[in-house]
């Protein structure tokens, strides 16, 4: 089953007495560098001569003329083109330090950093944004909060092994299906998603993002990854070899998004 084995990480929590602060942190903002023109233009024309020998009458017709002839005519044609090509221009990527104003929300765990152009995200986006709101928004609450996650933590694992034990004895009595395996998977991610977003590391990513996109990228292949654990289970593999396969599939996960 999805979101089984994983390590601890703690969150932060804090009191509506301090909730929001402002904070300044040390950016490195980047520009992404840019190239353009090298585009190419072509332009030409065409020559043509002609000349031919034979004979030819005129007779009266109406109030007009009519013209017969025979003859045989000779020709040539040629053409040319020009092409002109302007270069490319490349602008290089550059970086500059700055010291920005973070608005810090202690009670959500969010920052609004003025001038990074990203809006309101998790502390887990930037390291140094998290070590210095950790910091502000007071060391006896982040205690307090850390005390409180690590207790929702035990409740967490206590699920996990108890969805463990219920799925083992589905196994042993023929019941496990995909029902099972899709419903269970998605509890587990549930429990465990607040934790991975706090901390990224956890499943081996670097951001908040990231982790979102890992979530959706597991819950898009479950339904295929629970059909390859039955397989697994109908042909006799041990559980140290369907742990291997689950932990396959969210290297997958994890690779796509990065």
């Amino acid at each position: 089953m999805a979101g089984r084995n994983q390590v601890y990480g703690q969150q932060t929590q804090v009191s509506s007495e301090k909730r929001y602060i402002w904070i300044e942190v040390p950016y490195a903002i980047t520009s992404p560098g840019m190239t353009f023109g090298g585009s190419t233009s072509c332009y030409g024309g065409s020559t043509a001569n002609s000349y031919g020998t034979g004979s030819a009458f005129v007779q009266p017709y109406g109030n007009g003329v009519s013209v017969n002839g025979s003859g045989i005519g000779f020709g040539s044609a040629s053409g040319y083109s020009q092409c002109t090509s302007s270069p490319s221009i490349t602008m290089p990527s550059t970086t500059s330090n700055k010291i920005l104003s973070v608005h810090i929300d202690c009670q959500e765990r969010t920052y609004d950093a003025k001038g990074d152009g990203k809006g309101w995200a998790g502390w887990g986006e930037e390291r140094a944004v998290y070590e210095r709101a950790i910091t502000a928004c007071g060391a006896t609450n982040v205690a307090s909060a850390n005390q409180d996650m690590a207790q929702k933590w035990e409740q967490v694992k206590a699920s996990l092994a108890a969805r463990k034990e219920e799925e083992k004895k589905a196994i042993s009595g023929n019941k496990y299906n995909l029902d099972w395996c899709i419903s269970g998977s998605l509890a587990n991610i549930k429990d465990l998603a607040p934790f991975w977003e706090l901390q990224p590391a956890m499943v081996g990513l670097t951001s908040r993002d990231q982790v979102i996109r890992f979530i959706t990228h597991v819950q898009a292949s479950l339904e295929s990854d629970c059909k390859g654990e039955l397989e697994l289970i109908r042909t006799g593999a041990s559980e140290h070899k369907i742990v291997l396969y689950w932990a396959k599939t969210a290297s997958k996960a994890i690779e796509k998004s990065k």
